[in-house]
């Protein structure tokens, strides 16, 4: 039997880490988190909650009281804080920690990044934390340092796992979904540039039993190391809407755009409609997982779209307001014939507009 700590829980990844650690026998788990989530939507039978702000030192604190676990899986720590606060709490070490962290924490955009090949190993340099940085970079490297420094320094037995792009059912990020909204309503798919941006990504499910397994492998093997949770291989944007097509029985209308273009023209970078990287591209090394963990039970794409589009369709979260991308799309059709400039004014009237409003 294990006694379990799961910080997180009710959304996506920990939604699907939970019922896995709960139907193994005799776990006794207890989940925290803020308690948005409505218990009967999430937790199984026989699982302790309690409902905090994790952010609150001595809410923290008094929640743990008397407790001991032996596995604290980690799965929304996104700053230094976080873990400070959850580190402070604990009465005593646990026999394993399991901290989710994120392929972002490598230095692949600094200003000067060391000379490397792709795909980025565990062992590329973790970039700076510095004011002109992302803040969710920023805060899930500040996590990791705080962690590790507690594992050289009092052999806090923590263990990294950074996941790429992670999709499937009960995913909330509007990722997958971007396609599967166009197509099943027979929209164009726009993909940025020539859509050949490419990227990896990993199954929710085989990232938690990735988690599972390194929480049951031995200390030596595992603690104070970092896994990169992929599935290793590389997928595009045109790929991707091929996959769609072949699960929807719909060949995608694809379109393409430069986001060099449409931003200069006022469309709001923090709003961008693609999901993915939009050109060149990035994936993760997953030789590590798969060589020294031996972990090979993952999911193709086709087949993982597949649940994920399975979900969707039942439970996903559609978007209904096109009224600025159909403006877009009639400026790419649009675009060297006669009717481009008054599509392009349109486009930008419409940019102006909803910027000025806001």
């Amino acid at each position: 039997m294990a006694n379990i700590l799961l910080i997180g829980g009710s959304r996506f990844i920990g939604k699907h880490l939970l019922h896995k650690l709960a139907a193994i026998p005799d776990n006794k788990i207890l989940v925290l988190n803020r308690g948005n989530i409505p218990n009967a939507d999430y937790l199984p039978s026989g699982v302790d909650h309690i409902a905090l702000d994790r952010n609150d030192q001595d809410a923290m604190a008094q929640a743990l009281q008397g407790m001991n676990f032996d596995l604290v899986f980690d799965i929304c720590a996104g700053t230094a804080e976080h873990c400070e606060i959850l580190l402070n709490s604990l009465e005593s070490a646990p026999t394993r920690h399991i901290h989710v962290s994120t392929g972002s924490v490598y230095d692949i955009y600094g200003e000067d990044p060391p000379v490397y090949s792709l795909p980025v190993d565990e062992d590329f340099p973790i970039g700076r934390i510095h004011e002109d940085e992302h803040p969710y970079m920023n805060g899930k490297r500040g996590a990791e340092k705080v962690l590790m420094e507690a594992n050289k320094d009092a052999g806090y037995p923590v263990v990294m796992v950074r996941p790429t792009f992670v999709y499937g059912p009960d995913n909330y990020i509007y990722r997958e979904a971007y396609f599967f909204d166009r197509i099943s309503q027979d929209r164009p798919i726009i993909l940025p540039n020539s859509g050949n941006g490419f990227f990896d990504m990993v199954y929710v499910d085989d990232l938690a039993d990735l988690m599972i397994l390194v929480s049951q492998l031995p200390a030596d093997q595992v603690v104070g190391r970092a896994f990169n949770g992929t599935k290793g291989d590389v997928i595009t944007g045109n790929m991707y809407a091929k996959v769609v097509g072949n699960i929807t029985g719909k060949t995608p209308d694809v379109l393409y755009v430069d986001p060099a273009e449409i931003l200069a023209m006022g469309w709001p970078e923090t709003d961008f409609f693609y999901p993915y990287i939009p050109e060149g591209g990035m994936f993760q090394d997953a030789r590590r997982i798969e060589q020294e963990l031996q972990f090979t039970s993952q999911l193709h794409y086709a087949e993982g779209l597949k649940q994920a589009y399975a979900w969707w369709s039942e439970h996903g979260k559609r978007q209904d307001d096109f009224d600025r991308e159909n403006l877009l799309i009639d400026y790419i059709r649009a675009k060297g014939t006669e009717d481009e400039d008054a599509a392009k004014q349109a486009l930008q009237g419409y940019l102006q507009d909803a910027a000025q409003a806001s």
